[in-house]
């Protein structure tokens, strides 16, 4: 059976990963340059905060983390860095200023780039944490002992099929060796 909470995971990766992106914001908005080494770290803080939090530890680990890494980075280059640079340059933080800042062509530009440059790095970290994820999944689901339980289990199902089927074959071959006795008698 497996342990943990798939939720209390999926929700500890999520703030893992916002944890993860915040120097990032940090470096982008007030250092004004894209920094993209900092989205290594969002992959690695999803992977911390789901085991952090005890999450299911099964074969979508790795999707889960993936899928929250790529939803906080995109979450961030088109919701927060823009809400935050509407504050660095005084601007009231407000969903109009938002979308008068989203309707300047220029702006979009260079945040859709900058978005793929991210997902590009923070894919290079997901790749980076994958021996970690697998080890965990190994540690927790042990290939070898599965393996060994399913042949066990097949086996057994399988010899007991074999048995019976080899009753049944058995019966009829003294059937049939009755009936050629009968025959040759008979004759």
């Amino acid at each position: 059976m497996k342990k943990g909470n798939k939720v209390l995971g999926i929700i500890g990766a999520f703030v893992g990963g916002m944890i993860g992106v915040i120097p990032w914001i940090v470096v982008y908005v007030y250092g004004n340059i894209m920094f993209l080494a900092f989205a290594l770290l969002i992959a690695y803080c999803a992977f911390k905060g789901f085991t952090f939090c005890e999450g299911v530890k099964d074969k979508y680990l790795s999707v889960t983390i993936t899928s929250i890494s790529i939803f906080v980075v995109t979450l961030t280059t088109f919701l927060f860095i823009p809400f935050a640079m509407l504050y660095k340059e005084g601007f009231e933080i407000s969903w109009y200023n938002f979308q008068i800042l989203y309707q300047e062509s220029g702006f979009v530009i260079i945040l859709i780039r900058n978005y793929i440059l991210a997902l590009f790095f923070t894919i290079i970290g997901i790749v980076l944490i994958q021996p970690s994820i697998q080890k965990l999944g190994r540690e927790k689901y042990p290939k070898d002992s599965n393996k060994k339980l399913a042949t066990k289990k097949n086996g057994n199902h399988s010899t007991k099929k074999k048995n019976s089927n080899s009753k049944v074959n058995s019966k009829k071959k003294n059937e049939r060796k009755q009936e050629q006795k009968k025959q040759k008698e008979a004759a």
